[in-house]
């Protein structure tokens, strides 16, 4: 882990560690946030709320990930998403990645 991985990971808990602490969670819904565009949104919680900011609870989720080898940044990037769009927009039951 790199030292910005570090810090960010530090910084995020920081910043749920102090905002929930006193804080009463509300449910929200997927129609009082437009940020999914129409798309699934995942479920969440606003714990604390100012002008300026939002801290969320976000329910469990199911991640895809993976991996490549490349010379170049650019290369690995663009092989990546390819792979992962590939796997989240066609059925994957018969398909062997």
């Amino acid at each position: 882990m790199n030292t910005f991985n570090v810090v960010a990971l530090l910084g995020s808990f920081l910043v749920v560690s102090i905002g929930a602490a006193a804080v009463t969670p509300t449910a929200s819904t997927e129609s009082q946030y437009d940020i999914c565009h129409g798309l699934q949104c995942p479920n969440f919680t606003v714990l604390n709320k100012t002008a300026d900011w939002e801290l969320r609870r976000y329910g469990p989720t199911k991640w895809a990930s993976t991996n490549t080898t490349s010379m170049y940044r650019d290369d690995v990037t663009r092989q990546m998403f390819w792979l992962l769009f590939q796997y989240i927009s066609q059925d994957n039951a018969a398909r062997k990645w």
